[in-house]
């Protein structure tokens, strides 16, 4: 018997730099919103408790995975799962853009954003390090994937959480936008075609979150969407405005759409590993 569909927020919000504790409480009571109103997952941006251009504040702004911050998010994941964005300090004092997804009181997976761009506008390796794995988890009614950002952009990431059984990937993101006064922003447009890739390639659905507002005069640019696993976009939210927005996650339209494009079932992971292991030996 296929699942029921079920109702997801996405929390399109404008964090203060650096203000953990004024981040921290917006998300609760946004969580708290989403509750009320029947989602069973609330999804929230890259780095949503601190911000985006942290430099000199990321020791400042970092969390343990048994800090105070995180506790509370716990108390508050009993009733809706929670996908949040924060900087991760480890037990060796290194610090991650990461991402936790909380339910039932407890932390279920933490991913580390693994490609750190430091190119143009950003600094990321500067200030942060690189995580190591990727992996799917149990992650509500859905086998589920995080990547954070420039992650997706890199195709084996996608490609290891969809072999590695997610049904569904969220996309956690802090994307500047580019062309302020068009009408379509070519950043925001890259983001929804490479979305779609993804989603039809693997059948499965891809959720992105990305962020509002502006910091040291650079504007993020919104436009969180959820696109189906037949590549087509079911959701889409305002460019530049700050909301939380709804949407439903139907698990039968996976079922759907793997029936009619079988690409998971056909992948080669012996061919891949055999392949990959080649080109790295003669790097």
């Amino acid at each position: 018997m296929l699942e029921m569909p079920f109702k997801i927020g996405l929390a399109q919000m404008t964090p203060k730099l650096g203000d953990v504790g004024s981040n921290l409480e917006k998300c609760l009571a946004i969580i708290e919103e989403a509750e009320e109103n029947g989602a069973e997952v609330v999804a929230f941006p890259e780095l949503a408790l601190s911000g985006y251009f942290l430099r000199d504040l990321v020791p400042e702004v970092a969390l343990r995975r048994d800090s105070g911050e995180l506790d509370e998010l716990k108390r508050a994941s009993y009733n809706i799962d929670i996908l949040i964005g924060f900087v991760e300090e480890s037990p060796s004092y290194h610090f991650y853009i990461a991402a936790a997804y909380l339910a039932d009181g407890d932390v279920k997976h933490i991913h580390r954003k693994v490609y750190l761009p430091t190119y143009g506008m950003f600094e990321d390796s500067r200030y942060f390090a690189r995580g190591e794995r990727v992996r799917a988890f149990s992650g509500g009614r859905m086998h589920a994937g995080i990547l954070i950002c420039e992650d997706a952009t890199h195709p084996l990431m996608d490609y290891l959480v969809a072999v590695d059984g997610a049904n569904i990937i969220y996309v956690m993101s802090s994307s500047p936008l580019r062309g302020f006064g068009d009408p379509h922003p070519s950043s925001l447009d890259n983001w929804v075609k490479l979305n779609q890739h993804i989603a039809h390639t693997y059948g499965i659905y891809v959720v992105f979150i990305n962020r509002t507002g502006f910091e040291d005069g650079i504007g993020f640019g919104g436009r969180s969407h959820v696109v189906d696993p037949s590549g087509e976009v079911c959701f889409k939210a305002d460019d530049l405005e700050e909301g939380l927005y709804y949407t439903e996650i139907d698990p039968g339209q996976i079922r759907r759409s793997r029936i009619i494009t079988p690409l998971l079932r056909d992948e080669d992971i012996p061919l891949m590993l055999k392949e990959l292991e080649r080109i790295y030996q003669e790097r």
